[in-house]
């Protein structure tokens, strides 16, 4: 991720696999983390917020990139969204349907 490259947006997503397509740009965008290094930053974050869910499986964090999902974990995906470096103000870009998300 360079400074003066602009995180990418979810720009006419209609679907799931459009989201996880979107989400995996993002990550190659902030030079492609590994799932088990997302999974950690995921957990810091929800221990900043004081959340008890605390760090997700590396996993659970690869099934978020992968297409072909029916639902999507919304805190989850929200909380990889700005781990991998999306700016505050950009957030409202990424905010999925509740149709497709549980936890939302």
């Amino acid at each position: 991720m360079s400074s003066g490259d602009r995180a990418p947006r979810p720009v006419g997503a209609t679907t799931l696999d459009d989201l996880t397509r979107a989400l995996a740009e993002l990550r190659a965008w902030a030079g492609g983390p590994s799932y088990a290094a997302l999974a950690t930053r995921v957990g810091g974050l929800r221990s900043e917020r004081g959340l008890r869910t605390g760090r997700p499986g590396k996993v659970t964090v690869y099934d978020c990139f992968r297409p072909g999902r029916r639902r999507l974990d919304g805190e989850l995906y929200l909380d990889l969204v700005t781990v991998l470096g999306v700016p505050a103000g950009d957030l409202a870009h990424w905010l999925i349907p509740g149709a497709w998300a549980n936890g939302v």
